[in-house]
């Protein structure tokens, strides 16, 4: 049977790292805060949640395919970026749409402020091409760079797989990724013009980084599962006292050093810290993250994190009308922005997300089938 263009490279029987769902959401609501009508957190917790995320995101791929053979070709990253852009596309098209229609008046006049750049403008939005180009990375829904640069490590990450299965050639390249993650941020901006928060080739190092940190990881799953075989009440202990540590120096770290660090490369190491001592799910704070809420939570990371910018915008336009007693900025408004995004949210995962999905898949079935004249596209028995 021919392989198809979406489907994944091998399933894996690896169990599920909840522990690092709850992280995500987290890192998820931290940033509709930052965005959101509320004041802000004395720090840059848009920036450093992206980062947190890239590098949670490369964690979990490289997790999955861990052990696996898998596929360094060109033909092998394609089904598996292809399967990612089926599932994220149409609804990256409808929130661009929807922000689109909520902002028109402010997209609009920058359209006739530069009239040559709307076609650009909108052919790469629509093919999620912005985050490489620094003039138009935040044009239509802002946050849609981050979709950008995603699909992009997920095209690479395939190949980049077969580099994580040794320990001492990963920590090697993770030394060496690092390096070079810090080096970028001392070019000047006018040699490369690579912006260190949107750009794919940025985003990607961080989210290899997160790939790296995985065959250390499974030797120490590894040991920490045989030592609490007799000890467990002790390892619980133990593990949670580390976990609180490392969370709560993380976030004095984001408090203190937000300004200290000149370079933003110098928070990710600490973000690899977290994952990697999270994933390890031996103590009582990991074991709250991958609770049924995080988990039910988790299922709407990507609607929740496209649709922000239209319900926050949505209600700060009708607000005058509808809410006219309640302030610009608070927690009152800013609950009802939460309140619309988590229903655009529902709405979509639960009416339109199987159906948009299935769409697409057909649709790469039949540009594959037109160009190779395969069947690219494989059902699921």
């Amino acid at each position: 049977m021919n392989q198809n263009l979406t489907s994944t490279v091998q399933k894996t029987n690896k169990p599920r790292i909840y522990s690092l769902d709850g992280l995500k959401v987290i890192a998820l609501f931290m940033l509709i805060w930052w965005h959101g009508s509320i004041t802000n957190p004395s720090f840059d917790a848009g920036a450093r949640m992206c980062e947190l995320l890239f590098v949670a995101s490369g964690f979990l791929v490289g997790y999955n395919f861990y052990g696996k053979d898998a596929p360094g070709d060109i033909k092998g990253c394609l089904k598996y970026f292809f399967k990612k852009v089926a599932a994220v596309w149409p609804l990256h098209l409808l929130a661009m749409v929807l922000y689109f229609f909520i902002r028109m008046d402010y997209i609009l006049d920058g359209f006739a402020k530069n009239p040559a750049d709307t076609p650009y403008t909108i052919i790469s939005n629509i093919f999620l091409l912005q985050a490489w180009s620094n003039k138009i990375k935040f044009s239509f829904n802002g946050v849609s760079w981050f979709l950008s640069a995603l699909l992009f490590c997920y095209f690479l990450a395939p190949f980049v797989a077969k580099l994580i299965k040794n320990k001492r050639t990963t920590i090697f390249l993770f030394v060496l990724t690092f390096a070079l993650r810090v080096f970028l941020e001392f070019v000047p901006y006018n040699i490369f013009y690579i912006s260190i928060h949107s750009s794919p080739l940025i985003r990607f190092l961080e989210f290899f980084m997160g790939m790296l940190l995985v065959p250390t990881f499974m030797s120490c799953k590894e040991c920490l599962t045989k030592f609490t075989e007799n000890k467990k009440l002790e390892t619980t202990i133990i593990a949670t006292l580390i976990e609180g540590i490392c969370l709560a120096g993380i976030i004095l770290l984001m408090i203190y050093c937000d300004k200290t660090f000149d370079k933003r490369a110098y928070f990710i190491p600490f973000y690899c810290l977290l994952v990697f001592v999270f994933a390890l799910e031996g103590g009582l704070i990991s074991w709250l993250f991958g609770t049924k809420p995080f988990k039910v939570t988790s299922k709407l990371q990507m609607e929740l994190f496209l649709f922000q910018g239209v319900g926050i915008y949505l209600i700060v336009t009708i607000r005058p009308k509808i809410f006219p007693s309640l302030p610009k900025v608070g927690w009152g408004i800013f609950l009802i922005e939460i309140a619309t995004i988590l229903i655009f949210a529902l709405i979509y995962h639960f009416v339109i997300s199987e159906k948009a999905t299935k769409l697409m898949n057909s649709f790469f079935e039949k540009v594959g089938n037109f160009f190779t004249k395969e069947k690219i596209i494989e059902t699921e028995s």
